[in-house]
């Protein structure tokens, strides 16, 4: 599940998906 959401980010946010995602993002995967 990590990896999708990375590979969904990565074209939004760029880098920062993978320094520091946003909360939404983070409440998902926590």
């Amino acid at each position: 599940m990590s990896s999708n959401i990375k590979a969904v980010q990565a074209p939004y946010y760029g880098d920062a998906a993978y320094r520091t995602p946003p909360p939404d993002l983070q409440s998902q995967i926590g």
